[in-house]
Formats: C-alpha cells, sequence, structure tokens
C-alpha cells in the first residue's frame, strides 16, 4: 500500500533501467542517509542544537519580506525564550524514536512517534519498498503560524533532495472518511466538507489498495516528522 508513496519520494534516485520496487526504495534510503546529520547522543547536545538552529531561522525570518513573515520569526523566538518548557526531555525522547536530529518542542508533541507504519482494518503495510527512508538531518520541527507547527530547513537543500518517508497508520480510505464524518457531525451537526476539522489533515493518500477502494496513511495520532509537512 505504501509502494506508490515511496516509489514518490524516491523520484530523484530513479535510473533508466527497470527497477523493482526494493531496489527504488534502497536507492532512495540511501540517498537520504547520505544527508543524514548524527543524531546527538545526549539530550544536552542536542537541545543546544536546537537553540542554535531556532535562532538562525528567527534571525532569518526577521530579515525576510515574505507575507506572515514576522509572525513567524516571533513564534521561533518564543520557542527559544521558553526553552526550559518548550525543549526538554520528552521532545527529545519523540525525535530520538523518529530520527529527528533536532528537539522536538512541547507543543509539537500531538501524536505517537513512529519507526514504521501501522496496518489498520486488517491492512498490512507493505515493505517491498524495503528499508523506511530516514529523515534528512537538516530539517527541524517548529513554529509555523497560523498553521501550528510545520518542517524549515536549517541549511540549503538541493533539489530533489528527499527528506524523509511519511509514517503513520495505514487506513481503509472508506472507513477513514466515514470517522471524519462523524466527529464533524458530532461536533457542529454537519459532516460538510468545510470547514475542516485537525483529524483530517493529516491523512495522505497512497493509492487504491488491496480493494481499489482507497488507503490513507494517516499520521494524525501516530507519526513521525513528515507529519509536519504539509505547515511547511
Amino acid at each position: 500500500q505504501l509502494q506508490a508513496k515511496r516509489r514518490k519520494l524516491a523520484a530523484s534516485a530513479l535510473v533508466k533501467r527497470k527497477m523493482t520496487g526494493a531496489e527504488v526504495g534502497e536507492m532512495a534510503a540511501a540517498e537520504a542517509t547520505a544527508s543524514v546529520a548524527a543524531v546527538p547522543d545526549t539530550f544536552e547536545v542536542a537541545r543546544a542544537r536546537t537553540l542554535e538552529a531556532l535562532q538562525e531561522l528567527a534571525s532569518h525570518w526577521r530579515t525576510s519580506s515574505v507575507q506572515g513573515a514576522e509572525a513567524v520569526a516571533s513564534a521561533l523566538a518564543g520557542v527559544v525564550e521558553d526553552a526550559e518548557s518548550e525543549l526538554d526531555e520528552k521532545g527529545w525522547a519523540w525525535s530520538s524514536v523518529v530520527g529527528l536530529a533536532f528537539v522536538l518542542p512541547t507543543s509539537a508533541m500531538r501524536c505517537r512517534p513512529l519507526l514504521q507504519s501501522e496496518g489498520q482494518e486488517g491492512l498490512v503495510v507493505s515493505t517491498l519498498g524495503g528499508s523506511v527512508i530516514p529523515t534528512h538531518g537538516g530539517i527541524i520541527v517548529a513554529p509555523a503560524p497560523p498553521c501550528g507547527h510545520g518542517v524549515f530547513a536549517t541549511a540549503a537543500l538541493p533539489e530533489g533532495t528527499v527528506l524523509g518517508e511519511y509514517l503513520g497508520q495505514a487506513r481503509s480510505y472508506e472507513v477513514w472518511c466515514e470517522e471524519i464524518k462523524s466527529r464533524k457531525r458530532d461536533r457542529r451537526g454537519s459532516d460538510a466538507c468545510v470547514p475542516f476539522i485537525p483529524e483530517e489533515l493529516y491523512a495522505a493518500w497512497t493509492g487504491g489498495g488491496p480493494k481499489g477502494t482507497g488507503v490513507v496513511v494517516d499520521a494524525f495520532w501516530a507519526g513521525n516528522t513528515m507529519r509536519f509537512i504539509n505547515c511547511s
């Protein structure tokens, strides 16, 4: 079910000859691994590295002419100022599980960390694509107002760089849709498409699945760094 997603993420690793799914996945993983900075061994080192990256990002956004840049800069600076509560060992534990080289802010800890996607509704996560593509060592999770938290680059990323693999719970699209509609009806008496609710913002379509009715990888309840990329 996740083969299509892995092929998309591994597009920069494709060569002219026909390749198996495992070869595509392994090449993408190798490419990403080559760009992954060593994850710090201790919380203290990771916290210091995170603070330095956030300060540099805040400085960058203060000089940006992009609309909303000042709000982003202020939010980044806010994490630095409130580092005692925002950058703690729980956030580092989450980062260590998913391979994030920076401490995840406490305010971003909304889901269980995953090393591998999980199957739900009888779905089995395919391993044909090879190893899970590791998270790039040059990205950090930080506030991205007005959309919560997002992924930021701490260094220049060449075009085609593989950032990682979107992990979550592999769900039947039909079952997932009914759950979302039910939540909307309970909260506002209508299952209209808009406005969206938070629970539906972290699902990535992966294809038709074994029954041809659709499969999504939902990272709302469990996922990795890539769950934040939609707000970047």
